[in-house]
């Protein structure tokens, strides 16, 4: 796959994508979020994708959404900006809930769209150089792009609507200590770091991973009775699949499981 303002390839199970418009701090326009969105279905679909590391390159991780683009569609703003959403959204949709885990490495600032990235992934990990805003209210605008999905369910809705009206900068340390990324890493190490988790996740049961993330999400917005059915109903369809049976043989016999995915 040729693209323009990503790098996409695949090494030992994970999938790496890195943001690339640095010039314009990673911000996403129509391009980024068309190819996001077949990145992520390339991760769903191929068999050897079994966890996804997201970093970007140049010094900021992603400034959110392009405004010199936005502004470049003059009349035509309200349509433009629904479909770069609805691409973009579906993207997210496909990376929060598909069976390989996403790893978010965050090395500078991430605003808008780009908190949510993180907030969107199975593990973020920041470097100590790292920063978080929510930016929407700057340029008078309501929060897209999950932002609204995950962060309160990171951080609780009283801290998630301070943080969105106050626009407030946190930096990489009050991030962790609210909820919003894993931990806190030196800049220098951050991705050689989550490499080495991705690549971990990427050696492990894959679909029932994925089934662990789907019924995180779920947990939500069900009672426990129906989240229950869930539970049993997921834990049910894990037993028929080869991974499962095989590491169930191998404990049985003393033996260390192979995860094939």
């Amino acid at each position: 796959m040729s693209f323009e303002t990503i790098r996409f390839s695949v090494v030992d199970n994970v999938a790496r994508i890195v943001l690339d418009r640095p010039e314009v701090g990673n911000a996403v326009n129509m391009t980024m979020s068309t190819e996001l969105l077949t990145a992520a279905r390339a991760c769903r679909d191929d068999n050897r994708i079994r966890a996804v590391l997201l970093s970007s390159g140049g010094p900021i991780f992603c400034a959110g959404g392009d405004l010199a683009y936005i502004e470049s569609l003059g009349d035509e703003v309200a349509a433009g900006v629904k479909a770069m959403a609805d691409i973009f959204h579906q993207a997210v949709m496909i990376f929060s809930s598909m069976d390989a885990p996403v790893v978010t490495a965050v090395h500078g600032m991430a605003a808008g769209g780009g908190v949510a990235l993180a907030l969107m992934s199975s593990i973020a990990v920041a470097s100590e150089k790292a920063r978080f805003v929510a930016a929407y209210s700057s340029v008078g605008l309501s929060p897209d792009g999950s932002l609204t999905f995950f962060l309160p369910r990171h951080v609780g809705l009283r801290v998630a609507e301070e943080l969105i009206l106050s626009n407030r900068t946190i930096e990489a340390t009050e991030a962790q200590s609210l909820g919003m990324i894993n931990e806190v890493v030196d800049h220098d190490t951050l991705f050689n770091h989550t490499l080495g988790i991705a690549s971990r996740l990427a050696s492990g049961p894959t679909r029932a991973y994925g089934a662990a993330r789907r019924l995180l999400l779920q947990s939500m917005h069900s009672s426990i009775q129906e989240q229950l059915g869930h539970e049993t109903d997921s834990v049910i369809t894990m037993l028929e699949t080869a991974d499962s049976k095989q590491a169930i043989a191998a404990i049985l016999r003393k033996q260390k499981p192979r995860f094939r995915g």
